[in-house]
């Protein structure tokens, strides 16, 4: 799944850049979901066991950036569904946020192949499946 940034983190990129404001390396988080435009992410609710998955170990979920993407290094993986998640319906995106619960949207991506959780599955990004460009 190829994603990218959102306005947000573009923002925050940009004043960085032209050193008008610090921009602190934040924890990350990643939800499921879906949504029709970059800005525009529905995550999923009413799902048993469901809740953002922290990469918060610093840059270890990440392998180096190169050729202005980067791909996580790891598995991303959740918890088992305690019920059919997003009422059954095809989990389409995921994004990155910078708070557990609730903060700003950083980037999203949508899933290649779209996915159904159901009861008792565990949804998991493969190693190097969830790739962030910058262009």
């Amino acid at each position: 799944m190829a994603g990218s940034f959102s306005d947000y983190a573009e923002n925050k990129v940009l004043e960085l850049i032209v050193g008008k404001t610090a921009f602190a390396t934040p924890d990350v988080w990643v939800a499921l979901g879906s949504g029709t435009t970059l800005d525009a992410f529905t995550e999923i609710t009413g799902s048993t066991n469901y809740v953002r998955k922290a990469l918060t170990s610093g840059g270890a979920y990440w392998n180096a950036a190169s050729g202005g993407a980067i791909d996580n290094a790891t598995a991303i993986t959740f918890a088992t569904a305690g019920n059919d998640w997003n009422s059954g319906n095809e989990i389409e995106e995921v994004a990155l946020f910078n708070h557990a619960t609730a903060g700003n949207m950083l980037a999203r991506a949508a899933l290649t192949t779209p996915k159904i959780v159901l009861n008792g599955d565990t949804a998991q990004i493969p190693v190097g499946d969830l790739d962030l460009t910058l262009s």
